[in-house]
């Protein structure tokens, strides 16, 4: 098993708040509390920098347990693998579905097998395996005005993103869709991203999901740096 990084703490705990009653503040929680100094994980209101849905998620795994129940940590990091291997699983049929044929079978169970896959996104809940099934339905959806608004929703829960998805968007638009699409998947996108915008706002002051800058701006004066070495020079 792969060892999982503390990126996946706030979505796994998140998890056991959301399931037990406690709602989303992690703060909330005894020994995030006694921390010396807050985790570079944990947004100013006390919630997740990584917002709601990886916790809502991750509730689905402990659909059995509720409120006063006691599980111990090994309970609780099986099933975050489950909830995350279900989700690897999704992404890797609708990659199947869409190629199809044997060509299908074989692209969805190597990108399924692969190191990005079983052994890493597979093996906690990261917001990026959350992501994941979202952002490959939308590049494989055949409902045309429905592919905006999955690569919406995906860059609000993982701004990081932001490039690829302008790509698939550049890439939606030069199919040139007709003027009603065009209407319906506008709208679509909106209703679709209206959640996650409130809730930007409520918790970090912008509509925008701006808590993981905020984050990394409060540990380092440089986020967004380029050395020689990573060019390999």
């Amino acid at each position: 098993m792969r060892h999982i990084s503390g990126d996946t703490v706030p979505n796994r705990h998140g998890a056991a708040l959301v399931r037990c009653g406690g709602g989303f503040e992690l703060s909330g929680v005894e020994w995030i509390a006694a921390l010396p100094k807050p985790p570079y994980w944990l947004a100013r209101d006390g919630t997740s920098v990584y917002g709601p849905v990886p916790a809502l998620v991750g509730a689905i795994g402990l659909l059995d347990f509720g409120d006063g129940d006691i599980f111990d940590d090994a309970t609780q990091r099986f099933r975050e693998r489950c909830v995350a291997a279900v989700l690897l699983a999704i992404a890797a049929v609708l990659l199947a579905i869409r190629i199809g044929g044997r060509r299908g079978v074989v692209a969805g169970a190597i990108a399924a097998c692969s190191f990005a896959g079983m052994a890493t996104l597979g093996q906690g809940l990261w917001q990026q395996t959350v992501v994941l099934p979202i952002l490959v339905g939308a590049v494989t959806v055949r409902v045309r005005w429905v592919a905006p608004a999955l690569l919406a929703i995906a860059v609000m829960m993982r701004p990081t993103i932001a490039p690829l998805v302008l790509g698939l968007g550049l890439a939606w638009c030069v199919e040139k869709p007709d003027r009603r699409t065009w209407i319906v998947a506008s709208v679509a996108t909106v209703i679709a991203v209206l959640p996650f915008a409130l809730w930007n706002v409520a918790h970090g002051g912008s509509p925008l999901p701006t808590g993981q800058l905020a984050a990394n701006a409060a540990v380092t004066d440089e986020i967004f740096v380029f050395s020689r070495a990573q060019i390999g020079s």
